[in-house]
């Protein structure tokens, strides 16, 4: 009996012969099962919310609706996406839909590999930091807190700092809810780096980091926080 994670899949692509190939190399792989098709956008969709599948393998050229509009509606509550696509150019806006992987057709056995390592092995979370024209990935662990900065944020590791003109409300949507929290309206903090909680006066409020680091903490966050850093104690 396998102990092997299996993921209820849907492969959403307009090219016939493309589904056809996509399921034929997916039937050979014991971690998949093909529960769905869809040959565009808003059958995607209707197919997810019918079906709840775990994983969709998602085309980024489709009619009706293109994969990337259907990522954006499904949301972050929705599958994990694979995209697949023809041209590799799309890459980056995959990465910022938060996919787990991006396939370019034709898809080979060795590269499918890769994308079930990622899903089934423990994994490390990336980042990514736009930086002028370049594009950077960080371990989402290594990042201590991130602050609004004259309109840019500062995202402060162990190593470097690096500023970035990505929003806290993208940084929130990117980083894992369970790891991060924005714990004041300019900051958001890794809460494995908290080392205390202290109230100065009937007002203000503030934690400590475990390398000495004195962050601010709102009144509206104060509730939430607490109960996290108590749960966990």
């Amino acid at each position: 009996m396998s102990l092997l994670k299996v993921f209820k899949v849907i492969i959403a692509d307009d090219e016939e012969l493309a589904r056809k190939r996509l399921k034929r190399l997916l039937s050979e792989v014991e971690c998949f099962k093909i529960i769905g098709e869809a040959c565009n956008g808003l059958e995607a969709i209707d197919q997810c919310k019918k079906l709840s599948p775990d994983l969709i393998f998602l085309d980024i050229e489709m009619p009706g609706k293109d994969g990337l509009s259907v990522a954006k509606e499904l949301g972050f509550n929705g599958p994990k996406i694979i995209f697949v696509t023809g041209y590799d150019e799309y890459a980056l806006k995959a990465f910022e839909s938060n996919s787990v992987d991006y396939l370019v057709k034709p898809i080979k056995k060795e590269r499918l590999a890769d994308t079930v390592a990622k899903l089934t092995l423990p994994s490390i979370k990336k980042i990514p930091l736009k930086i002028g024209n370049d594009l950077f990935f960080i371990d989402e662990a290594e990042i201590k807190y991130i602050i609004s900065d004259n309109g840019y944020s500062k995202v402060v590791t162990k190593e470097k700092e690096f500023l970035t003109s990505d929003s806290l409300e993208t940084f929130e949507s990117l980083l894992s809810s369970n790891l991060f929290m924005r714990i004041h309206r300019g900051i958001i903090v890794n809460l494995n780096k908290i080392n205390s909680l202290k109230r100065l006066g009937d007002r203000n409020y503030q934690v400590s980091l475990l390398d000495k680091t004195i962050l601010k903490v709102s009144r509206n966050n104060l509730k939430k926080l607490t109960n996290i850093l108590e749960n966990n104690s």
